[in-house]
């Protein structure tokens, strides 16, 4: 379940990245070329757990964070 879930966010959040990008190139905004040091440590952190019940949960605890600010 996890993983369906994980694969209908990427799907989100490409269309909104496809949105946000076209957004910023009418208005003349430069995005950011690559993620936080923060990001980058936490995508690092999972990608190094292999899969299981753990990392369900590391991965989840991830996703919530992203979208509590």
């Amino acid at each position: 379940q996890v993983k369906a879930y994980a694969q209908q966010l990427l799907s989100a959040g490409n269309k909104t990245n496809q949105t946000l990008q076209s957004y910023a190139k009418q208005t003349n905004v430069t995005l950011p070329a690559d993620l936080s040091k923060d990001n980058k440590n936490h995508l690092s952190k999972l990608n190094g757990m292999g899969g299981g019940v753990e990392f369900d949960t590391q991965y989840l605890d991830y996703v919530a964070d992203l979208h509590s600010d």
